[in-house]
């Protein structure tokens, strides 16, 4: 057994080439740190600390079956036929870099002992399993994880500002609410109230929702026009809006009856984050032809009722899917 220092620790990794792996978080940049030509699964925590792109990178490469989620997972090791490394590195820059934090580890030779380390890693394997038996609901628990990350993006600015935003044909479908379709109107007589007055100055762009709507701060939302004949607008591209705050109760009409009382508000202090992926005029075009089809335009217009965002989550995969493929 050799204990390790910060500028030991990824030597180490290298030389165990691990098979199985065990860690609290994954980093962006964990392909850096290992061959994952040789990596065959891996349980973390799919909590804050993990980077979700990291995750998903872990899954297109493993695919779902042999990525684990244990939330409160927190020990720390690498498992390879050789050797294995044990010690508070995490799979990220930060935990294994030359220049990352002040990590310590051991690297381990004796086969005994690695025999009783991945006995330990078949156990914290069947927990993760038991957590989450479902792919469906692992694919939750990241589509959650992305939200927190947006949130905290939001506050303090993204770690890493990608030059490019992501395309369509590569954005991973994960939940039924991963964001949010919603249309708008003309609302040029909407009154507010409450809270929201004193928010007037901060917002940068509104959305009005349906009272009682199963919607949540954190989230984007793709913001389409609608004529008066619910169709719709040709002439104005749709547009995304992320939920910074929601105040229920805050929107009104004088003379009438509005349904749409709960406002959605985009802030314009809040740092700003890539959206899921560009709207690109052939992705527009697509978006349009789509959502104004006989398949979908009753679901995501609400019919002759009120419209909850709500209603269009149990064909949110199916229109994903769809949408991809005219535009492939």
């Amino acid at each position: 057994m050799k204990l390790l220092k910060t500028g030991e620790i990824r030597g180490a990794v290298e030389r165990c080439e691990p098979e199985r792996i065990a860690v609290a978080y994954v980093g962006l940049d964990w392909e850096k740190f290992i061959d994952k030509e040789k990596v065959k699964e891996v349980v973390v925590s799919p909590t804050e600390g993990s980077n979700p792109k990291g995750i998903q990178s872990l899954v297109d490469c493993l695919s779902w079956e042999n990525v684990h989620f244990l939330d409160n997972l927190h020990c720390k090791f690498y498992i390879g036929e050789q050797s294995a490394v044990l010690g508070s590195p995490n799979l990220s820059r930060n935990g294994i870099a030359e220049t990352g934090l002040e990590e310590a580890a051991v690297e381990i030779t004796d086969l005994r002992e690695i025999e009783n380390l991945s006995s330990y890693f078949s156990e914290i394997k069947q927990s993760a399993m038991e957590k989450y038996p479902a792919e469906e609901m692992k694919k939750q628990a990241l589509s959650d994880l992305y939200n927190i990350w947006r949130e905290r993006e939001r506050s303090r600015g993204a770690e890493e500002i990608e030059e490019d935003g992501e395309e369509l044909l590569d954005f991973a479908v994960l939940s039924e609410t991963d964001f949010y379709i919603a249309w708008y109107g003309d609302s040029d007589n909407v009154e507010y109230s409450g809270d929201i007055e004193n928010y007037e100055s901060l917002i940068d762009d509104e959305m009005h929702l349906a009272a009682g709507d199963k919607i949540r701060k954190g989230k984007w939302v793709l913001c389409w026009k609608i004529n008066e004949n619910n169709q719709p607008n040709m002439q104005v591209k749709p547009h995304w809006l992320f939920i910074d705050e929601l105040f229920e109760n805050a929107a009104y009409l004088k003379d009438e009856k509005y349904d749409y009382t709960t406002v959605a508000v985009m802030r314009s202090d809040k740092e700003p984050v890539k959206p899921p992926f560009e709207l690109t005029p052939n992705v527009i075009r697509a978006f349009k032809e789509l959502i104004s089809s006989d398949k979908y335009l009753s679901t995501f217009v609400g019919g002759e009722g009120v419209f909850y965002i709500k209603d269009t989550f149990p064909v949110f995969k199916q229109f994903m899917a769809d949408w991809k493929k005219m535009v492939s």
